[in-house]
């Protein structure tokens, strides 16, 4: 599975992943009529995002090497879903999101950190805080995750 997209290689913990799940779609594609093939693929797809933004992007910590390398792996999974779908970063958004997070330059994500921790000293109502952290993130590309979710993965980042 060569889906990096010539932006680098994709990390050798990833190939096993990507070759088995290129595999079972391949299997699938074949074995399924159109229509539960297409639920079976949009199910995988899912549960790939949320694998890969939950137990990945808000569990492990990244160096700005580590943010960039789960990046180029994460492009390869998204790629896997192009036979199937003209768009398939569709199915990835909160992914897509958290891989913009990890690669923001350290200047900018420590001033997002900030804001969101300057929202959280506020004096000011719970729905007003999210609306304006929203705002910021919005600026950034992320419009699905939550500025909890946001905040958690840019708290994975190690400044070196």
């Amino acid at each position: 599975a060569n889906g990096a997209g010539g932006q680098g290689e994709v990390s050798a913990g990833a190939m096993a992943p990507l070759h088995r799940t290129q595999t079972h779609l391949h299997a699938l594609h074949g074995a399924l009529d159109r229509t539960s093939f297409s639920t079976a693929w949009r199910a995988v797809a899912s549960s790939i995002n949320k694998l890969l933004v939950t137990e990945v992007a808000m569990e492990a910590v990244f160096t700005t090497s580590g943010g960039e390398r789960f990046s180029r792996d994460c492009e390869a999974f998204v790629s896997l879903f192009q036979p199937y779908t003209p768009r398939p970063a569709n199915f990835f958004k909160e992914l897509r999101e958290a891989c913009i997070l990890l690669t923001l330059d350290h200047k900018t994500a420590d001033t997002l950190i900030g804001m969101f921790e300057l929202n959280e000293d506020e004096n000011i109502d719970e729905k007003t805080q999210t609306e304006e952290m929203q705002l910021m993130l919005d600026k950034f590309g992320v419009l699905k995750m939550t500025p909890e979710q946001a905040s958690c993965v840019l708290s994975q980042r190690k400044n070196c």
